[in-house]
């Protein structure tokens, strides 16, 4: 079976372009932690004649840290859109295999829902996170190691609330996943529900139904609004839960930062520094809390896909078979608006290999003969090659016999 992260790699210059631009813009975020160093120890050093040199490296800093930004944000934009191309397509392609028989048996909102919100959520909650989160890994990494270079206890401390941070999401993993799954089952029997009131439009006005539709909705409606404050309100409170936990350890890396300098052990510039790539730190595992959440959120997303992508579509050989001709006996059919029968206990023959023309006056329903959408049969039955079988039966409709 097909890995859902098979489609990240699948498009070699883009996922190279992304491994390659994420360590340089990676390594500009961490240089700000040098150059703001640099600039407090000429500060407090009363290093004046290094004003120039430090303007002219700043100036070059943005510069370039712009540009290698850029460059890492377009190349993660469309290895994530590419990536949705790719299912996208999988999924279509997935879904023209069905046999007839099996998509006339489902909603057709269940597919919609599949391309307009389920695509949306793996792109956002999977895709999107699983590009980003190579860049946060490598911020954290680095700056941790920079930070232990600058003094062990210091690094000691962030690791000791970094292990707390990281405990949030796991804490809540399985509450998140299932909160997810319920929002997703309510969001598809919303828009089934929807994608039924317009196909039926006209017969709901006509039989002045829209109140009950209007209740249904309206009960639909609130049933998605709660179940979306739910979920996301969980969201938002491992995210607080998190941001918590990173201030704690942000202020007590402050307050070991200058306690190290009351031992010489570092100097204000280091200690600047050590409150930069903490935010290098602090950052990453905030964003990874949130990456870690939304990873939990789209499992169900991702294995509904995935599993119906990777599904075994059955050929159904029966669907095919010769016919000499096409009996039409004892067909009847009025439309709702009118009492008045545009075919009438209709008895014909088609023989395979003759043209026929159908006339009818303007409205009559002569052309609605080939379009079995807009016809309710009173009475059907065919006739064809010493097989008798009713309009059902193998998924095969009057409009495919009639035109072939």
């Amino acid at each position: 079976m097909m890995k859902m992260f098979n489609y990240i790699t699948q498009n070699k210059k883009l996922f190279y372009l992304t491994l390659l631009t994420a360590p340089i813009a990676v390594g500009f975020d961490i240089g700000l932690a040098w150059l703001l160093r640099i600039i407090t120890d000429a500060g407090t050093n009363g290093e004046e004649e290094l004003l120039p040199r430090l303007i002219l490296i700043s100036v070059l800093y943005i510069i370039f840290a712009s540009i290698s930004d850029l460059l890492y944000r377009k190349s993660t934009v469309e290895l994530t859109n590419n990536c949705i191309y790719n299912v996208r397509n999988d999924l279509f392609n997935s879904i023209t295999d069905e046999s007839l028989i099996k998509i006339s048996k489902q909603n057709s909102g269940y597919y919609i829902s599949m391309f307009l919100n389920d695509l949306e959520d793996l792109k956002m909650d999977y895709f999107k996170n699983m590009v980003s989160s190579y860049h946060e890994i490598l911020n954290f990494v680095i700056s941790l190691v920079l930070l232990v270079k600058i003094d062990i206890i210091m690094a000691i401390t962030i690791i000791i609330f970094s292990v707390v941070q990281l405990a949030v999401p796991f804490i809540f993993e399985k509450l998140i996943e299932k909160r997810q799954e319920e929002l997703m089952n309510i969001r598809n029997e919303y828009t089934s529900n929807l994608q039924e009131f317009v196909n039926n439009f006209n017969l709901i006005k006509f039989f002045k139904r829209e109140i009950i539709f209007q209740k249904i909705n309206q009960d639909k409606s609130i049933e998605y609004r709660n179940a979306s404050n739910t979920k996301e309100t969980l969201s938002k409170t491992i995210y607080v839960l998190s941001f918590a936990s990173s201030l704690a350890m942000y202020l007590a890396c402050m307050l070991v930062g200058i306690w190290l300098v009351f031992k010489d052990r570092i100097t204000i510039g280091q200690v600047i520094e050590s409150s930069q790539l903490m935010a290098y730190v602090t950052g990453p595992l905030l964003n990874f809390t949130d990456i870690m959440t939304s990873f939990k959120s789209a499992k169900p997303v991702k294995s509904k896909i995935m599993n119906f992508i990777s599904e075994n579509k059955s050929v159904e050989i029966e669907d095919e078979f010769e016919f000499n001709n096409l009996k039409l006996n004892n067909i009847s059919f009025k439309y709702p608006t009118s009492d008045k029968y545009v075919l009438k206990n209709l008895d014909f023959t088609f023989e395979k290999g003759k043209k026929y023309i159908i006339i009818g006056e303007s409205g009559t329903g002569d052309s609605d003969i080939m379009m079995t959408d807009t016809i309710n049969p009173l009475k059907s039955k065919f006739k064809g090659f010493h097989k008798t079988f009713k309009q059902d039966d193998l998924g095969l409709s009057l409009s495919s016999f009639l035109l072939n």
